[in-house]
């Protein structure tokens, strides 16, 4: 098997390097510390079928977060994060879906993973059906038919870059943008999750890593010294295949943040997204609890705006369907809207604009 590691810091990838090379099973050992060598790598092996193990930092290379679902990656080929901290917990052959390395385990335990899925593939070569192969054959899901009309190479969202949620909702209600953030990564996007909210209303990030936050990101844009290279270092991986800002330190500071600073901010995603090589990177932007005045801010820069609104007659369901009407009058043409509507019950629904048809139930 050979062995790729992408990481920046090379003191590191050298000293795991000269470890995993003392593995008999592995058969070569490559270090990649910037995302060009790594995509240059991958384009000279692309005829090579040997077994290959990419070992990455997943802030630093983050396109292997989502390549490993595309048809171009081989059967033989795995993608494993490197991730912060030590973990006491023994994954063995359970691993094999989902395996990660933290960064302070031992390497041993490592070349146990990694001799485990080394013995998968032989069977697999050996002539058992592939993973992607079997669930070709699978019957879709109602929610793998939905992101798939929404995300479909037709669909004017497919190429999207900017994918912005606004709640307008009962708060005390879930959310369907967590909904949307899995489906959006069901279909193979690479998702960078922002939240505009109050950190109280952050359900969807479970902790906040060591690093540069939120934050410190709004101090250097009003300072005007960042360039989109440097936005990698204030994510985090998530839960569910994705990553995510770092959390703000205090509670206010998205809220009551400049709206020439969101708009920086926005379009240097934009200007991130745009410059992936893959075409497949994805900042989806959850807004709860944000003026409307600021949600309008981030959503004339979007290419998406997923409005999530009460139905009903009450007085809370028509002032946020006023208000939602007149934020949607304020964007542009080339901003694709979709009405997400929630019941008494929490039911939810969701219409494209300009579709046809009847709602598509979500939830």
């Amino acid at each position: 098997m050979d062995l790729i590691i992408a990481d920046s810091d090379r003191f590191y990838t050298a000293a795991l390097a000269d470890r995993l090379r003392r593995w008999d099973k592995a058969d070569h050992v490559t270090q990649c510390s910037k995302t060009e060598e790594l995509h240059q790598l991958i384009a000279e092996r692309k005829g090579d079928k040997s077994p290959a193990c990419f070992l990455f930092n997943p802030v630093e290379f983050n396109a292997l977060l989502h390549l490993p679902h595309k048809s171009v990656w081989p059967d033989c080929w795995l993608a494993v994060p490197i991730l912060p901290g030590q973990t006491t917990v023994d994954l063995g052959e359970k691993a094999y879906h989902g395996m990660v390395y933290h960064r302070f385990d031992t390497v041993g335990s490592l070349i146990n993973q990694l001799a485990s899925i080394d013995t998968h593939h032989a069977k697999t070569v050996s002539g058992s059906m592939s993973v992607s192969e079997k669930k070709a054959g699978e019957p879709k899901t109602e929610d793998q038919r939905t992101a798939g009309s929404l995300l479909s190479a037709e669909s004017p969202t497919a190429d999207a870059k900017l994918w912005l949620h606004i709640s307008l909702s009962n708060p005390n209600q879930k959310s369907a943008s967590r909904q949307r953030l899995e489906k959006l990564v069901a279909v193979g996007r690479q998702v960078i999750y922002l939240p505009l909210m109050p950190t109280y209303l952050m359900d969807t990030i479970h902790e906040r890593t060591q690093g540069p936050t939120l934050s410190d990101l709004l101090l250097r844009l009003l300072g005007d010294a960042i360039k989109v290279d440097d936005l990698g270092c204030y994510w985090q991986t998530g839960t569910s295949s994705f990553l995510c800002f770092r959390p703000p330190e205090r509670s206010d500071d998205l809220l009551t943040c400049d709206l020439s600073i969101l708009r920086r901010l926005i379009l240097l995603l934009r200007e991130k997204a745009v410059a992936d090589p893959t075409g497949q990177m994805l900042f989806f932007i959850d807004c709860r609890c944000l003026p409307l005045t600021a949600a309008a801010t981030v959503g004339v820069l979007c290419d998406v705006c997923e409005l999530e609104m009460p139905q009903g007659q009450n007085f809370m369901a028509r002032a946020a369907q006023t208000e939602g009407s007149r934020l949607l009058a304020k964007l542009p043409a080339s901003c694709q809207v979709i009405r997400c509507l929630c019941n008494d019950s929490g039911k939810k629904s969701i219409k494209r604009e300009g579709g046809s048809g009847p709602l598509v139930r979500i939830s």
